[in-house]
């Protein structure tokens, strides 16, 4: 299958471009090349959020990669079979990344695989510039329970950027 090359800095080129490329890469099982990933920043290409959903969404699906490591502005990605299990996702310690926008790699692969996997996260709950994980607990959730999707979230302790304590656990189970 030939590889899908796709522009990361189209629109305003943040991480959302890479996160649901990633997602798609995985169900379509579509190897995917993404180039000028956050090109527009003020620091631009991979950090460590992006590169832990990235690591998560390599799990979920067998892939291989190259161009996953920090800074990097160019990302080759080619998933093989999704799997189920349990999944463990732990962010580097030098940042509170956003589960809820990590969430947003792994869910769509663990809905659409129809294998029922558990998640483990640790990162921040509560991050600027993205939804809390009050959001997907209370309203993303129960919209995909309308459509026959259960998923929950437990937290064990928030985390918050970008001071406090931010070293969080969540236990998602998938589909």
């Amino acid at each position: 299958m030939s590889v899908k090359i796709i522009d990361g800095s189209v629109l305003e080129g943040g991480g959302q471009i890479l996160r649901l490329s990633v997602a798609f890469s995985c169900l379509l099982e579509q190897p995917i090349l993404i180039n000028k990933i956050r090109a527009g920043r003020s620091n631009p290409g991979l950090k460590p959020q992006h590169l832990a959903g990235i690591q998560l969404a390599k799990q979920m699906c067998n892939a291989t990669t190259n161009g996953d490591r920090q800074n990097s502005c160019e990302l080759t990605f080619q998933p093989k079979t999704l799997k189920m299990g349990n999944f463990n996702l732990n962010v580097n310690s030098q940042t509170a990344a956003s589960i809820p926008l990590m969430i947003q790699s792994a869910l769509p692969v663990a809905i659409f695989s129809n294998h029922n996997s558990s998640i483990t996260m640790k990162g921040g709950t509560d991050v600027s510039f993205s939804p809390s994980m009050d959001y997907v607990k209370n309203v993303l959730f129960p919209i995909y329970k309308l459509f026959g999707v259960h998923c929950e979230a437990f937290i064990t302790k928030r985390g918050f950027y970008p001071k406090g304590s931010w070293r969080s656990n969540i236990d998602s189970k998938s589909c």
